[in-house]
Parts: structure tokens; C-alpha cells; sequence
């Protein structure tokens, strides 16, 4: 059974790291420190509340666009995770090749 939407759930301790990641919060931290202006600053807080409100409403509709394209999502996924593998592998080769402990055919 489904639950309904709860406010709570927006500041679970896998709701910080996930909708706004620390990565996310130095940079507007930085950006804000960096920001000559008061106009400066308020436009970046502006940009970083616009990404906020874009999260939201991906999350308010991923139910129905899962509906139709979950299936295709999924096999993409794992397509990228099989490319992401074989570069992985590709850097490694290539690491061991230049530090003499392997030869690789060209």
C-alpha cells in the first residue's frame, strides 16, 4: 500500500545527500563568497533554489514517466554501466602497460 507524501520525508537523513548534495551546497557557498554584489549573491541563491524546485517537480512526476519508460531507462542503464566498466578497465591496462608490469598488443 502506498503511503501518502509527508513532509518528513524532506528532511530524512537520505534526503539531504541525495536532493541537495554537499558538492552542491560548497559550490553556492563559494559562489556566494566569490559574488562582489548583493545583486550578484541573490541571483546565485536565485539559481540554486531554481535547481531545487526543478528537483521537485522531476520527483512529483518520475511515477507516471517510469510508467512508460521504465523498461527503457533500466536497459539504458546498463548499457552506460558496461561502457563505464570498459573505460574503467581501458585506464587500468593502459596504467599497468606504462609502468612496465604489463604489454598490451596495439
Amino acid at each position: 500500500m502506498r503511503q501518502p507524501f509527508s513532509p518528513t520525508w524532506a528532511v530524512s537523513p537520505l534526503a539531504f545527500p541525495t536532493i541537495v548534495t554537499p558538492y552542491g551546497i560548497a559550490a553556492v557557498i563559494i559562489f556566494a563568497a566569490v559574488a562582489r554584489d548583493f545583486m550578484t549573491k541573490a541571483q546565485v541563491v536565485l539559481l540554486a533554489m531554481c535547481v531545487l524546485v526543478l528537483d521537485l517537480v522531476a520527483m512529483l512526476f518520475v511515477r507516471p514517466l517510469l510508467k512508460w519508460f521504465g523498461m527503457p531507462l533500466a536497459l539504458l542503464g546498463v548499457i552506460l554501466a558496461i561502457i563505464q566498466l570498459a573505460i574503467g578497465l581501458q585506464v587500468i591496462f593502459r596504467a599497468l602497460n606504462r609502468m612496465g608490469v604489463m604489454k598490451l598488443q596495439s
